[in-house]
């Protein structure tokens, strides 16, 4: 089982969240209205990154707080967790 470091909680099973977006990924803007190559890039253009990855979580199942994980995505070793002053998205975690 894979543990995650929650920078409130401390380490939990990976079942307690749910992971966001990479740190960095912009979503298309809707003025003007996005196109589908724009969508299309979004949703499944993002290239594999080999080593040291950024992403938001969130401990949904926990404190309900969302946080960057800092993980090497050849080795799935967690290299560090850290809070967030805010969402990293209008209305997430609220």
């Amino acid at each position: 089982m894979l543990l995650i470091p929650c920078p409130l909680c401390g380490s939990r099973p990976e079942a307690e969240f749910s992971g966001g977006a990479v740190s960095g990924h912009v979503r298309p803007g809707d003025e003007p209205p996005a196109s589908e190559a724009a969508w299309s890039l979004y949703l499944f253009g993002d290239k594999p990154v080999s080593g040291a990855r950024r992403e938001y979580w969130c401990h949904a199942h926990g404190c309900g707080q969302w946080f960057l994980l800092t993980r090497d995505t050849e080795t799935g070793d967690i290299l560090s967790a850290e809070r967030l002053p805010a969402p990293p998205m209008e209305g997430a975690g609220s």
